[in-house]
């Protein structure tokens, strides 16, 4: 009787009560509260020792000065095109992607690696000047992407003969040090195989560029 008194509510004009089947309900299954458990930390990287270090950072600075030394190579024939080396990377992601729906900022920036606010500059740069066009697709009208234009697909085209003969005379100069990259990158995978963390370790270092003709 006294549990029936309980789970009675008064309403504001005080002359009728009413049952309330929470109550009931709230006595016979009480509410119980899961405690969620926190995520499992990654495993950790193996530590590395000083000669593989050494290798991780002979390696990115190799690699970061033959970048280099290539990005400069090309640098006169994308000037005649009227085009910088981020702009040109941008228009090579959007030929990556002919066939599909396009591109959006957000994705160009990833993958060219720069910020979103420099990747709306050069899109917006490019668009001005005809190479790139954005729409937004049927499925999802709030998100905009950006594809080539048929004069953008004109300048990279055009640009494939002169980069080509930047990229085979840089392979006859440096051949030495591209060997070199490509043994250091095979001991790198093979260490990475045999203990997993070892390339999420590299460390950038800097390096002189590249000599003409040196190893």
């Amino acid at each position: 009787m006294k549990r029936l008194t309980r789970c009675r509510a008064r309403t504001d004009h005080g002359s009728h009560t009413r049952k309330t089947n929470a109550c009931q309900s709230s006595r016979r299954h009480p509410r119980t509260f899961r405690r969620r458990t926190p995520p499992l930390p990654g495993r950790p990287p193996e530590p590395t020792t000083a000669a593989q270090d050494a290798l991780l950072v002979d390696f990115s600075g190799l690699l970061e000065a033959a970048a280099a030394q290539l990005r400069a190579g090309r640098e006169p024939a994308l000037r005649a095109a009227g085009l910088g080396d981020a702009e040109f990377r941008l228009l090579c992601q959007l030929r990556e992607a002919a066939g599909t729906v396009g591109v959006s900022q957000i994705e160009l920036a990833r993958e060219i690696g720069i910020s979103t606010a420099q990747t709306s500059t050069l899109v917006e740069k490019l668009r001005r000047a005809g190479l790139v066009e954005g729409h937004r697709p049927a499925h999802d009208r709030r998100r905009q992407v950006w594809q080539l234009t048929e004069r953008g697909r004109t300048v990279l085209a055009d640009l494939e003969q002169p980069l080509g003969a930047v990229s085979s005379q840089f392979v006859d100069d440096h051949r030495p040090t591209l060997i070199a990259l490509q043994q250091q990158l095979s001991q790198l995978l093979a260490e990475e195989v045999a203990a997993p963390g070892i390339l999420s370790a590299a460390k950038t270092a800097a390096a002189p560029p590249l000599k003409r003709g040196a190893a």
